[in-house]
């Protein structure tokens, strides 16, 4: 007897969670398209996918970016603890500016050199 009442909530849960089955909705009927609705879509589609190629390679030269600005700033502090400890074991800092990092000023061109852009 307990197992008729097991197995008639058994079948009870499984109706519940699966619910009943409506033939008409089994097999609905998919609207077909014209082979010119098909080819715009594929069309459509095509340059989707091309927009999404360029919005992907932006995305990860924004992410190569980001990196190398985090790994940029690591390096300055990093430079500038080792700047600082060198102050401390005597190190003068006319010396370490002699030693230091190249100026960040670009060098000036020569008055004789001349760009393509000036002649034209």
């Amino acid at each position: 007897m307990a197992s008729q009442r097991d197995r008639a909530t058994l079948e009870a849960a499984d109706h519940r969670r699966i619910g009943p089955v409506d033939p008409a909705q089994t097999y609905r009927k998919v609207p077909t398209m014209s082979d010119a609705a098909t080819r715009i879509l594929e069309q459509l589609q095509a340059q989707n996918d091309l927009r999404m190629q360029a919005a992907n390679d932006i995305a990860q030269a924004v992410a190569a970016r980001v990196e190398a600005e985090q790994q940029l700033d690591q390096a300055k502090a990093a430079e500038k603890q080792a700047f600082t400890a060198a102050l401390k074991k005597g190190w003068t800092q006319t010396e370490l500016n002699k030693i230091g990092a190249p100026s960040r000023r670009r060098p000036r061109k020569k008055a004789s050199e001349t760009t393509p852009a000036a002649e034209s």
